[in-house]
């Protein structure tokens, strides 16, 4: 599996600005295994400590979406709600006066795009709470769910309350979908059958498209 292109990145400025992990770490102010450990683990780092890196190496950070520039220009979306798994309420959205902007490169045009902060540790193997999501409409992209993305997944119960969630989608051998956790919490190890456990509704909302590492409003 190849690793991200924010990785790579990083990796390629090491060998351009003839440094290496430990001087770039130190010269960010961080600690001197920082960038060792940024690239040998799955976790993604928190925005402002990857930015503190990409001012070391002159490198925008657009990378970590998945693009090198921000050529395409940005767009600025709100972010209105939370996911949580676990958190069974009426709405994952939030009071107006909670909401706040964020901005992205704009390489989807002409797609609707939503924001949502992580909360909680159903997927701190992967994602640190605190985490933005930005993700798609499924009813207008038309896409049909792909194992190993990741979606944002809405449960409703029969006492009619909400969970609104991130999971990876994962086909196991035979060829049942389920929606995967990635956690070290034992609270969130099992996964979710997509049609649904003991009468909850299931659908999934969105296809995660970009994320952006911890934003300290949660």
């Amino acid at each position: 599996m190849s690793e991200p292109a924010w990785k790579t990145a990083i990796r390629e400025a090491l060998v351009e600005k003839q440094t290496n992990m430990k001087q770039a770490s130190l010269k960010a102010g961080l600690g001197e295994t920082f960038v060792r450990d940024m690239l040998a683990r799955e976790r993604t780092p928190t925005l402002e400590k990857f930015t503190k890196i990409c001012e070391v190496l002159d490198i925008n950070p657009s990378v970590m979406f998945g693009v090198h520039a921000m050529n395409e220009g940005t767009r600025t979306l709100q972010v209105k709600g939370h996911v949580q798994a676990g958190a069974w309420e009426e709405s994952a959205i939030w009071p107006e006066e909670a909401w706040f902007d964020i901005s992205i490169p704009d390489t989807m045009k002409g797609i609707t795009l939503h924001a949502a902060q992580s909360r909680g540790t159903s997927m701190n193997k992967s994602f640190p709470e605190g985490t933005i999501f930005i993700y798609d409409d499924v009813w207008e992209t038309g896409e049909a769910p792909t194992p190993g993305n990741l979606y944002i997944v809405e449960r409703i119960r029969s006492d009619g309350l909400y969970e609104t969630t991130v999971k990876r989608l994962f086909q196991d051998s035979e060829g049942r979908n389920l929606l995967m956790p990635e956690s070290n919490d034992p609270n969130h190890q099992l996964p979710i059958q997509i049609n649904g456990d003991d009468g909850d509704e299931i659908s999934i909302k969105g296809r995660v498209r970009y994320f952006v590492g911890v934003v300290e409003k949660v």
